[in-house]
């Protein structure tokens, strides 16, 4: 199924990249984030599953629930996907390339950016956290920075998100994930990835 548009997000009730996190209040962070269009946003309906006693991100098969398409069996547990938005970007504070995981209820304020700014790409960013650890009333604050017009051809390597951070699966793999069985060596459906020049930074 791959990514999802902004919009139609807003209809839609073990890794080698690196989530981005603030832990406290008032922490902050100086990042690039690596985005042109919202159409190159990496947006995807979700299901958590456990595996090996750690919750995962797991593709939903079916998010629209298209009548034509396999059922998903995570909508079957659930009753719905959760829809995430997954900002890569690049933590220039700790030099290294990270995935900022949000809900679809941050959307907007990314689109919002990409309507009056253009290009995110083309100017670095401050992110402060306000909110106490683990609390459920945080909120950011995303703080543009001078422009020094950079584009995503000046960057070289981008975080994945399908098959690190959002596994792929098939609909018996589902299956068998929720219902605790560990697959032996089942392929991995694979989803195609149509990228317009996204490298990074």
């Amino acid at each position: 199924m791959a990514r999802i548009g902004a919009e139609k997000a807003k209809d839609i009730g073990g890794s080698q990249s690196e989530f981005f996190s603030l832990k406290n209040d008032k922490d902050e962070a100086h990042v690039r984030i690596l985005y042109e269009t919202a159409e190159q946003l990496d947006i995807y309906a979700t299901h958590r599953i456990e595996v090996d006693g750690k919750e995962r991100y797991v593709e939903c098969i079916n998010p629209e629930g298209d009548e034509r398409l396999p059922s998903c069996p995570g909508c079957t547990r659930d009753g719905y996907p959760s829809i995430k938005l997954f900002i890569k970007l690049f933590d220039i504070t700790a030099q290294k390339y990270k995935v900022w995981d949000r809900g679809k209820t941050f959307i907007p304020t990314i689109t919002g950016f990409l309507d009056k700014y253009k290009a995110l790409t083309n100017r670095p960013y401050d992110i402060v956290r306000h909110g106490v650890a683990k609390s459920m009333d945080t909120t950011y604050q995303l703080f543009p920075l001078d422009k020094d017009d950079k584009t995503l051809a000046d960057f070289e390597t981008q975080p994945e998100i399908l098959g690190t951070l959002v596994l792929v699966k098939t609909q018996q793999e589902m299956q068998d994930m929720i219902d605790g069985i560990t697959p032996d060596s089942a392929p991995t459906r694979r989803t195609s990835k149509a990228k317009a020049g996204l490298d990074t930074f």
